[in-house]
């Protein structure tokens, strides 16, 4: 999983990066580093009715639970880039852009095989041109929001996290990290066995990172930054690595 690590450094390289990026320039980072841009489907898309497509769970979200929406505001059209997809390609290759990640979530709780399917007609379509491939967006992030403060949809959660109609914060979270990683695991094996050599890319996952220093040199506080890393990114990060 070689590719797959170096994909999940690259991201957390970047993450850390980030508040201090105003001041680098390009001549600092290595030739062949590529500067990408994320997104999901859902905060640019639009076209939620359109071409045969079926409502995802935040359509459904935003619709029934608006008063959980800071502004009431919802994905319908959002930034049109089902129909403005090439100009928002233009646009980013006029910032040096060279990668374009858009996440789409299949569901609250997909099957191994139903995510293998989905990642396999991908490949198939756009394999030849395609070489860097994410299968999960930030799942960290997913599981902690949806399924343990009830934040996003499917909004599960209970006390002392949150007040949800339904869902159980102390278990939901590492069930839904646990269909995560091995539908993961299953589209990478895919990918590496039926399409790599073929196709000559890379895959990997994008976890959200945070990183926690002891605020003084003891035993207490040391523990203490250990204890907070395995609960921000170890369970997933170490899944790649051992």
């Amino acid at each position: 999983m070689a590719a797959a690590t170096g994909m999940v450094m690259l991201m957390a390289a970047l993450a850390i990066l980030a508040p201090s990026a105003q001041g680098l320039d390009r001549s600092e980072f290595p030739p062949g580093f590529l500067f990408g841009t994320a997104t999901s489907a859902y905060q640019i898309e639009g076209a939620y009715l359109e071409d045969g497509k079926g409502l995802n769970n935040w359509d459904v979200f935003t619709h029934t639970n608006s008063g959980d929406i800071v502004d009431g505001q919802n994905g319908d059209v959002a930034a049109d880039h089902y129909h403005r997809y090439m100009e928002d390609v233009d646009i980013m290759h006029s910032y040096g852009r060279q990668l374009l990640q858009i996440f789409n979530f299949l569901g609250e709780n997909p099957a191994k095989e139903e995510f293998d399917h989905y990642a396999d007609v991908t490949f198939k379509a756009f394999g030849d041109r395609v070489k860097f491939w994410t299968t999960f967006n930030e799942p960290n992030l997913f599981a902690k929001f949806a399924y343990m403060l009830g934040l996003c949809p499917p909004k599960h959660c209970s006390p002392p996290f949150g007040t949800c109609n339904s869902g159980n914060s102390q278990r939901e979270p590492y069930v839904a990290a646990h269909n995560m990683l091995m539908s993961y695991a299953a589209a990478v094996n895919n990918y590496k066995k039926n399409y790599q050599a073929k196709q000559d890319g890379s895959i990997g996952i994008v976890i959200a990172m945070k990183f926690y220093e002891p605020l003084r040199n003891t035993t207490e506080d040391i523990l203490a930054a250990r204890r907070a890393l395995s609960f921000e990114i170890n369970w997933y990060v170490l899944f790649f690595t051992t």
